[in-house]
């Protein structure tokens, strides 16, 4: 999964260190694609992969999200339910406003 958005992606992508409790919204598309793919919404799961991955990319990245999402989704349904979405809105951002968000190395 990571692999085929690293060959495709359409920008840099962002992440939290794993000692912050903040959920960035690269972390919650990448999330949500992974639940949404592998429950079988492809609609849904092609709209993040397009926020994510170049057109080219786009199968890919969806077909492997999917699987993972197969393995995961007992566990991965239950814990985007945990995240709140206005905790998601109040504290996503780029890595310049915050110095504990790194770039992944994806681009």
């Amino acid at each position: 999964y990571l692999v085929a958005i690293s060959k495709h992606v359409r920008r840099q992508v962002y992440r939290h260190s794993t000692a912050c409790d903040c959920v960035g919204a690269d972390e919650r598309a990448m999330a949500q694609l992974v639940c949404k793919a592998g429950s079988g919404d492809l609609d849904e799961a092609y709209s993040l992969a397009g926020q994510l991955v170049l057109e080219a990319g786009l199968f890919e990245t969806v077909e492997t999200a999917a699987q993972l999402g197969r393995v995961l989704n007992p566990i991965s349904a239950h814990v985007l339910q945990e995240i709140e979405p206005t905790l998601i809105a109040e504290r996503a951002s780029t890595a310049i406003d915050r110095p504990h968000v790194s770039n992944w190395g994806l681009h």
